[in-house]
């Protein structure tokens, strides 16, 4: 994971801790940016883009559980995928060296 990758996912888990501290996790509870601390920016588009954080109404947002969870285990999958990859790749190249050696 690049450096650049793991910073956005840290800004992004923080900006969640700062909605489940102000305890804006459902409609009825919604914050607006302002009361968050929140300024909008990437982390914001992305987690909205990805139905995360949500909008009650007008400039109030809240933080949807089940979709950051979603979100979080979809990572997770796509993590021990690659390394399923790589191991297979790395184990045809060293045995299949071996196979095919003249």
């Amino acid at each position: 994971m690049s450096t650049f990758s793991a910073i956005l996912l840290a800004k992004e888990r923080r900006l969640v801790g700062r909605l489940r501290t102000a305890g804006a996790v459902n409609p009825e509870q919604a914050r607006t940016l302002e009361e968050l601390g929140i300024s909008p920016g990437v982390i914001l588009r992305r987690l909205r883009e990805r139905a995360v954080i949500r909008e009650a109404d007008t400039d109030r947002f809240y933080l949807d559980e089940p979709s950051w969870e979603a979100v979080r285990r979809g990572r997770r999958r796509a993590i021990h995928v690659l390394w399923v990859v790589a191991l297979v790749v790395l184990f045809a190249f060293m045995f299949g060296r071996k196979l095919f050696a003249p």
